[in-house]
């Protein structure tokens, strides 16, 4: 398992509602992260509650089981990369306007497609 230590659970971070269910231990988070591939992102505005379904993705940190290693299928990760492309003008764009120089030269930092 990982070597990191559990979270403590913090007025921010605790379970509410049905709290018997939390579970804080890196042990169960760590299973629950790699059974889900969506996470619920709860929070409160003015009162008024949101739960945001959210994809999400690991990163460092995966121990991975040992016994996978022994299996007759490929194991490894996909690598991703966002890639900025050429401007689209807005549809409702009055004519005559042009792309400024700053987005036409645009180049996202770091690996490119």
């Amino acid at each position: 398992m990982s070597s990191r230590a559990s979270p403590a659970p913090t007025k921010r971070t605790r379970v509410r509602r049905i709290h018997e269910r939390g579970r804080y231990g890196r042990e169960a988070i760590d299973a629950g992260a790699r059974r889900r591939l969506v996470a619920h992102l709860g929070f409160v505005h003015d009162g008024q509650p949101f739960v945001i379904p959210t994809l999400y993705a690991r990163v460092g940190d995966e121990d991975g089981d040992p016994a996978d290693a022994g299996l007759d299928v490929w194991a490894g990760h996909i690598p991703l990369v966002t890639a900025a492309l050429d401007p689209v003008p807005d549809p409702d764009l009055r004519p005559g306007i042009t792309v400024p120089t700053y987005a036409l030269r645009y180049r996202r930092p770091g690996p490119t497609a």
